[in-house]
């Protein structure tokens, strides 16, 4: 419909004008004017607005991450389209094994410019005293934009013995001697041990 033809004949039947929307990475509305012009004929201007298909999600490199205990583990976020203005992202613990923690990568900053370029967040597991693998929920988060949330998993670095006072004891004929027995890291659940 770029060039139309009106005639003393046709010039009261309706003529298609097709317009086309190229898929774009932002998630604007934005539009353009659409002009009708001829010799002779006032032009006739129609304002086309694009409804995008496009939605701003926050895009992870993993959804699940595993955090050496004493050590740290790292994952990259980005945002699925472009954003109209600059999203300011936090990253935090919001439930499960306090051990774990956000160790940089606390608060992002995703503009027009960098939207698709993966901003690195580092996670931290401290040491304990059990044997748990814990897990917990990072959240990424921002005005307008749905959150995201990555598990982390504590990969422990304990192993569950039992630890004796000594490894050889005298014991008086007729007599008695005792050594002392503990566990070397905190169990999971109840230990039922025997001696024998």
């Amino acid at each position: 419909g770029a060039a139309l033809t009106f005639t003393t004949v046709n010039w009261g039947t309706d003529q298609p004008v097709t317009l086309a929307a190229a898929e774009d990475a932002d998630v604007t509305n934005d539009s353009a004017l659409i002009q009708i012009a001829a010799t002779d004929v006032p032009s006739k201007d129609v304002t086309a607005t694009e409804q995008d298909n496009d939605t701003v999600e926050f895009v992870t490199s993993v959804d699940a991450v595993n955090v050496p205990e004493g050590s740290t583990a790292v994952f990259q976020v980005h945002l699925s389209a472009q954003p109209s203005a600059d999203v300011n992202a936090t990253v935090s613990w919001v439930s499960g094994d306090t051990d774990i923690t956000v160790q940089s990568g606390a608060a992002l900053t995703f503009t027009t410019a960098n939207w698709n370029t993966d901003q690195p967040v580092t996670l931290a597991a401290a040491e304990d005293a059990d044997v748990v693998n814990g897990t917990s929920t990072i959240r990424i988060a921002a005005t307008d934009v749905p959150s995201k949330d990555v598990t982390a998993t504590e990969q422990d670095n304990d192993t569950l013995q039992f630890v004796t006072s000594v490894d050889t004891v005298n014991v008086p004929e007729g007599s008695t001697a005792v050594f002392q027995v503990h566990l070397s890291a905190q169990p999971s659940a109840d230990v039922n041990a025997t001696v024998s």
